[in-house]
């Protein structure tokens, strides 16, 4: 068992006078793998009519093939979400009562 490890050990140094400007997997500051994300995530479920469910999957099928990779449900809800946060600042939000409110106000500030 001790002769392996010692020919490990061995090949390690003889690598590291080859190579010295790479790391061994011991001396990586981050676990291998996929590196975590950005912001925390935490599942969260909707209910809505099978209809909202396609439409969405439609979009998100247009935007993966358009952005060249792969669009999540999340990414495309938290975009929106945060562009119509911003949207609605820059109006009163009382003055929205109704969805039909809210597409006129957005659409009539694209005229």
């Amino acid at each position: 068992m001790s002769n392996k490890l010692d020919t490990y050990s061995e090949l390690l140094d003889v690598h590291q006078k080859l190579h010295p400007d790479r790391t061994t997997i011991k001396e990586r500051k981050r676990k291998p793998g996929r590196p975590r994300g950005q912001f925390p995530i935490r599942r969260y479920s909707i209910a809505c009519p099978q209809d909202d469910i396609d439409d969405l999957d439609n979009l998100i099928t247009i935007l993966s093939k358009g952005f060249g990779k792969k669009v999540s449900r999340g990414a495309l809800i938290g975009f929106l979400i945060r562009w119509l946060t911003v949207e609605l600042s820059k109006h009163d939000p009382e003055d929205v009562h109704s969805f039909s409110d809210l597409a006129k106000l957005i659409h009539k500030e694209r005229d």
